[in-house]
């Protein structure tokens, strides 16, 4: 034996020798494996690192496609609008010019009022008609004028268009002896009424009066 085995030999014969020597290799055994253990960490943390790369990547390149639609859809509208504008070039909305705009002189319209027609105009006249004064007619008194105003003859021309047969009607139920006030003559003492025709209306109102007395 040379000289280290011998050292090796007596420095292992006692128990605190080995306790030490057995205390080294589990140093040693424990650096080893730390250093396994971060490797394996180290590999992980790669691995990991470059999944998220992977997916950043993936990101970008969804990101790029939607910005390529984007420019495709634009470029395809303005291309369709450029066409409707050649198909129809006054569709284009022209810009006004306001100096052009400020030198036409402001026309001012007035609308004129519209005409009512001549039908419906003469249609309200009948349905709202002004009440003449019937007890100028020979024969009306005043209660004979308001039995005339409930059956709805308000005028001389009502009264010149309502036959004999009507007014013996309206007076026969209140009205005694009406035939003495001669209604048969109301209808043309009503008409020359209506007509304006003053001096024949008397005329005839005098001799409808001598042929009473």
């Amino acid at each position: 034996m040379n000289t280290l085995d011998n050292f090796l030999l007596d420095w292992g014969s006692t128990d605190s020798n080995r306790l030490l020597f057995f205390l080294f290799i589990s140093f040693l055994l424990g650096i080893f494996g730390g250093f396994i253990l971060w490797g394996m960490k180290l590999q992980n943390a790669e691995s990991s690192l470059d999944e998220k790369n992977s997916i950043v990547k993936e990101l970008s390149s969804k990101v790029e496609e939607m910005k390529a639609l984007v420019r495709v859809s634009q470029e395809q509208y303005q291309s369709a609008m450029e066409r409707k504008q050649e198909k129809n070039p006054t569709s284009a909305t022209a810009v006004p010019d306001p100096e052009e705009k400020a030198s036409k002189p402001t026309r001012l319209v007035i609308e004129k009022p519209k005409k009512q027609p001549a039908a419906k105009a003469q249609q309200t006249v009948e349905q709202l008609p002004a009440e003449d004064d019937l007890k100028k007619i020979v024969g009306v008194s005043a209660k004979i004028e308001t039995l005339l105003h409930a059956a709805g003859i308000l005028t001389y021309r009502q009264l010149s268009e309502t036959g004999t047969d009507r007014l013996q009607e309206i007076l026969e139920p209140t009205v005694k002896n009406y035939q003495k006030r001669n209604p048969a003559s109301w209808s043309l003492q009503a008409a020359l009424a209506h007509e304006g025709n003053w001096d024949e209306l008397a005329k005839l109102q005098s001799q409808l009066m001598k042929d009473k007395g």
